[in-house]
């Protein structure tokens, strides 16, 4: 079973300084028209209101299930420690059982958030070696990690700019995932990590 950690390390990763524009410092990412943003049970509950379905729950980590684009999706929540704020958000598409399947579901999702942030930050689509498009053996190369398409917007959080990180990206369950981070409460987060860390070590 996957685990929302494992899912969202890439995230970690963000190093671009590239910074797309919006036309307001209020602005928060979103999904579904809700923000990634506020207390972690208040976002969660107005997802319930939306129909997803609570499937486990930790301190400040709920899993749900529910529908987007007319197809049932896995959505994570994870919250920061101390502050229960919600710092990031990832959604599961269904798995697919071919390469041609989920190529297509990546370029759906990757062409509506390029719709809405603009082009990616970053944009990667390709094979490693032995592999490559067209061999016939895609699908092994995406469940042996080897299948690298990934979309990534980022927008570093300053004192204009509420800061984001979004990840599009075909993964090795054979799932296109789409995956939000709110770069304020990220920090946030980390602040509280190192606190907690302090006091128990």
């Amino acid at each position: 079973m996957k685990t929302l950690f494992v899912a969202l390390s890439v995230l970690v990763s963000f190093n671009s300084v590239a910074q797309l524009k919006n036309n307001s410092e209020n602005f928060t990412i979103e999904f579904l028209g809700i923000k990634i943003d506020g207390p972690i049970e208040e976002c969660y509950q107005k997802y319930a209101t939306k129909g997803f379905k609570l499937v486990s729950k930790e301190d400040n980590y709920y899993k749900l299930k529910g529908i987007v684009k007319n197809q049932t999706v896995e959505l994570y929540l994870v919250g920061t420690p101390i502050s229960k704020k919600v710092c990031k958000l990832a959604v599961y598409f269904p798995e697919q059982s071919s390469w041609y399947s989920i190529k297509s579901d990546y370029n759906d999702i990757k062409s509506t958030i390029t719709e809405k942030y603009g082009k990616p930050t970053d944009d990667y689509s390709f094979f490693s070696s032995p592999y490559y498009e067209g061999d016939g053996y895609e699908e092994t190369a995406v469940k042996v990690e080897k299948c690298h398409y990934a979309a990534i917007w980022n927008e570093p959080y300053g004192p204009n700019t509420s800061g984001y990180n979004i990840l599009v990206q075909i993964s090795k369950w054979m799932q296109v995932s789409l995956q939000y981070e709110n770069a304020k409460n990220i920090e946030l987060k980390e602040k509280e990590d190192r606190q907690l860390d302090n006091k128990n070590f």
